[in-house]
């Protein structure tokens, strides 16, 4: 934030309060800080140790293979033609050699595999092939040692037959001495029988533990350098990614002590807390460790030393350590917060100190938030002689004024003096407060809403002035204007329409003939250009180069934010003929002045940033002529072309007609008397009788409302209905109607000629549960004997909301009000849904019936009736108005009718008297 106040003595003693509440909201600050690091630090924590299960995974899948893979090769050795004829004849030195030969082979073969050999039964090697670093060794018989003491020939010679036996990783020793160079080695073994099952003696294999277990420097994607992991077994720990030594002592380090002797220490302590399972992890002293048994192998084929103990895959790594070498700001997230808490907590002492100070430094402060780059208003900032001393990024982007161009001028060589000061201020300290228009340094005319405030200090000088600028008042009324119009626009209101036309009026004078182009905004660009004045301020100053300029367009208004107002001189061409069709000059104007301003939106879409977002709009085009008096009354007819479209939904433009005015004019007629008619009792009901097919007679009546109106006279529920339908009031007529019929019923004595009166509801009103309640209350209130009340509703109302609809018919059935769907057959017709519904009657639109018979054979209406019947609905059909068409429905055994054919809509008092009728007979 730029500091433009001049500067003031401080107190020289510290302020308390200032130093209490700038400590607090360090405090808070450091809790927030400390909060984002925790999450930051669980995220890394969490990262690892998805690493170290994934390599601990890994591992596990390519050794269980290699598991399998030796006990299938150690299966094929033993039952070789060679090993075979060996186990019959062992003391033929024919055999031995085979067998030696065979080894070879095997071992040429084999990578990891350090020595391969049978020992019979007493100990004694009988075969012996070594391999070092891929040379084969036959050893000779004179070298070949009694193992009988070693504990893994012990152990081979108690498994069963048919199972492998596997050794925990141990040094290779030959003839009491170690095996240069050092390897670990893990063996396997299995059991020699003859064909009498008789035991001969173990085949063992001696494999490098380090070649044939090296899986994780596969997986080069995988950053295991602070990762350790490895496989432990009864005794020792093996690590099978950090394991390149040569040194004797460190070999035996990872083998035989202190790393193998703390994982079996850390590996008790979770035992004995019954927490050793398949699968875990734990946290021991800094480190995380994931444990993983050996799944993937049958341990009734293998047993490995100790017995119960099978091998465990274990992973762990130093996170402190970690987080040392690697996230220092981690590791000296503390040191951090404390250095910088210190400015934190100085800008805030400042901060609450400053507003300590005097009556007009409090103002000014209050200034300096209002000027914050951060507000979504325009903020500009004028000395007590109107030279600017401030504006913000916001009032830059609306006006594209740089603040050191407007610096020190007076604002009157920026802006009109439109803007007066008033000689009192209102309650809320202002001096001003109304939309204005202003151009921008490019020439747009942009209306904001302005709001003027003084800052003075505490001597009650004026200092500054403040001028804050945002969005619009959007029109909310018809009535706001310079003088009563025959138009009253819903957009924008008829002021801003003149202010508009004087300018036009001015610079179209010299033209004959120019148009005017209204664009709206719709939907997610709505949306946008609302959310920001910025991004509006740079979608208007980007786009007006382009009309301006390339395109000549001669005036760009802007009266509200999804609204842009384009003016263009017409320059007509000759007629255009597309073949035999010649094109009016004007329409050949109108397509390519769309395509434009498409081309346009498209570019700045691109411009912008908001390549994911549809630039949707429509537009209301105007032409003047001899008939256009003013650039006001252009505007307005743009708006009316706006207007009429809005309510045509036919294209994305629309030129202005006279027939659009007489539309707009009526609707806005209409929308104005509305909201008086209730006050003035303007509707009134009539009643449509519904008869019986078969004998005629009055079943019920449909209760129709009204609307006489003194200026519109008698106006049809299609025109005024779907306006109430836009507000809540159509609640009030629905409660209305209901009132009228209880007025009219009340009348009459129905307790020995019960009938039936339905009542239309729109989708709205039924699925609001607190109006169905009222209208069940007054219902019940009514006392009316003898009456059956049934609600009307359409098929899109039972559709759309199915659940409620179902919820609201059970309440209304327990009232004893039944149901039926209107105009049937022009909405979702199905009986997939309809047997879903718990409505009690269905009405057949007249459109299945309205030709019959001469344009319409019947078929539609019997298939629409076959399936109301099929779930058992009562059905009536509406628009019957001739004899054909009720015999029609009387075959095909329809239970009433409703039409012109039996009576027009007419007074209660003549339902009546036909109801009567019934009764006489």
């Amino acid at each position: 934030m730029r500091n433009f106040f001049e500067p003031n003595k401080l107190p020289k003693k510290i302020n308390t309060y200032a130093l209490l509440i700038a400590l607090i909201c360090t405090i808070i600050i450091n809790i927030g800080f400390s909060l984002v690091f925790s999450r930051q630090d669980n995220k890394l924590l969490s990262d690892y140790q998805n690493r170290q299960r994934t390599a601990v995974n890994i591992t596990d899948l390519f050794i269980s293979d290699r598991f399998v893979d030796v006990y299938e090769e150690l299966n094929i050795l033993r039952n070789s033609n060679e090993m075979t004829e060996y186990l019959s004849n062992p003391n033929d030195p024919n055999t031995t050699e085979e067998v030696q030969k065979m080894f070879v082979r095997y071992a040429n073969s084999k990578n990891g595999l350090t020595q391969i050999r049978i020992i019979d039964e007493l100990g004694d090697e009988i075969v012996r092939v070594n391999k070092i670093n891929s040379k084969i060794e036959e050893v000779d018989k004179t070298e070949l040692q009694n193992k009988f003491d070693r504990y893994y020939f012990q152990h081979s010679m108690v498994i069963k037959n048919d199972q492998i036996y596997v050794s925990d990783f141990d040094l290779n020793i030959e003839n009491g001495i170690i095996v240069v160079p050092y390897e670990p080695t893990i063996r396997f073994a299995i059991k020699l029988v003859d064909k009498n099952d008789n035991l001969k003696g173990i085949l063992i294999l001696n494999f490098d533990g380090e070649k044939y277990f090296s899986v994780i420097n596969r997986y080069e994607n995988l950053d295991m350098e602070n990762l350790e992991i490895g496989i432990l077994d009864l005794n020792n720990y093996w690590s099978l990614n950090h394991s390149e030594m040569t040194d004797l002592d460190e070999i035996v380090l990872t083998v035989k002590s202190n790393q193998s002797d703390q994982m079996r220490e850390i590996f008790e302590k979770v035992d004995n807390h019954g927490e050793m399972s398949n699968d875990g992890q734990f946290k021991y002293h800094s480190n995380y460790y994931f444990y993983k048994k050996i799944h993937e192998i049958d341990e009734a084929r293998f047993v490995f030393e100790g017995k119960e103990f099978s091998w465990y895959f274990v992973s762990f790594f130093d996170y402190e350590k970690i987080v040392e070498s690697n996230h220092p700001y981690f590791h000296n997230r503390f040191l951090i917060q404390v250095i910088g808490s210190l400015p934190i907590f100085f800008l805030l002492f400042m901060i609450v100190r400053l507003t300590q100070q005097k009556k007009n430094q409090q103002i000014l402060i209050l200034t300096s938030a209002y000027i914050s780059n951060n507000t979504r208003d325009g903020i500009l900032v004028l000395s007590k002689d109107y030279e600017v001393v401030y504006c913000n990024n916001v009032f830059e982007d609306i006006y594209g004024y740089k603040l050191h161009e407007l610096l020190n001028h007076k604002i009157t060589e920026f802006f009109a003096g439109n803007v007066h000061k008033a000689e009192i201020v209102n309650d809320n300290g202002e001096l001003w407060n109304d939309n204005v228009w202003n151009k921008t340094k490019t020439g747009n005319l942009i209306l904001k809403n302005l709001t003027i405030k003084e800052i003075r200090d505490n001597k009650d000088n004026l200092i500054y002035y403040i001028g804050i600028y945002s969005t619009p008042a959007e029109s909310n009324s018809f009535n706001r204007g310079l003088e009563k119009s025959e138009y009253q626009s819903s957009l924008i209101y008829q002021s801003d329409i003149e202010s508009i036309g004087h300018y036009i009026d001015e610079m179209e004078k010299d033209h004959d003939e120019y148009m005017a182009i209204t664009v709206q905004l719709m939907d997610d660009s709505r949306k946008l250009l609302e959310s920001s004045q910025s991004i509006h301020g740079k979608f208007v100053n980007e786009g007006q180069q382009e009309l301006r300029i390339d395109l000549g367009y001669n005036l760009i208004a802007i009266p509200r934010s999804n609204l842009l107002v384009m003016v263009k001189p017409v320059i007509k061409d000759l007629n255009v003929s597309q073949g035999e069709i010649f094109i009016r000059p004007e329409e050949v104007i109108v397509e390519k002045t769309m395509k434009e301003i498409d081309a346009l939106l498209k570019k700045l879409q691109m411009r912008l940033g908001y390549t994911n977002l549809e630039f949707k709009y429509q537009t209301g085009v105007a032409i003047s002529n001899l008939r256009t008096e003013s650039g006001s009354e252009l505007v307005q007819n743009s708006l009316i072309a706006l207007e009429a479209l809005t309510k045509y939904k036919k294209s994305s433009y629309l030129v202005y007609d006279e027939k659009h005015f007489e539309y707009i004019k009526y609707e806005n007629a209409l929308r104005n008397e509305l909201k008086s008619a209730f006050s003035n009792d303007e509707f009134f009901v009539v009643y449509q009788p519904q008869f019986d097919v078969k004998t005629n007679n009055v079943v019920g009546f449909e209760a129709l409302v009204r609307w006489q109106n003194a200026l519109l006279g008698e106006v049809s529920p299609v025109k005024f209905i779907p306006i109430l339908e836009e507000t809540d009031q159509i609640f009030l007529l629905s409660k209305t109607v209901l009132a009228l019929v209880m007025e009219d019923l009340a009348q009459f004595d129905w307790k020995n000629r019960p009938s039936r009166v339905s009542i239309n509801l729109s989708s709205r009103e039924f699925v609001n549960k607190k109006l169905m309640n009222e209208i069940i209350g007054i219902i019940n209130m009514s006392e009316i004997e003898g009456i059956t009340f049934c609600l009307e509703i359409t098929e899109t109302t039972l559709i759309e909301n199915l659940e409620i609809v179902n919820e609201i018919i059970q309440l209304l059935h327990k009232d004893h009000i039944e149901i039926s769907i209107d105009d049937f057959g022009t909405g979702y017709s199905s009986l997939g849904y309809l047997k879903q519904l718990l409505t009690d009657e269905l009405k057949i639109d007249r459109m299945f019936i309205m030709d019959y018979p001469e344009r319409d054979d019947g078929k539609i209406i019997k298939a629409i009736i076959g399936m109301g019947s099929e779930i058992g609905m009562n059905m009536i059909v509406e628009g019957v108005e001739t004899i054909e068409q009720l015999d029609l429905i009387k075959d095909l055994k329809c239970e009433a009718y409703q039409g012109y054919y039996g009576s027009r809509p007419t007074t209660l008092k003549a339902v009546y008297q036909m109801n009567a009728q019934k009764y006489k007979k």
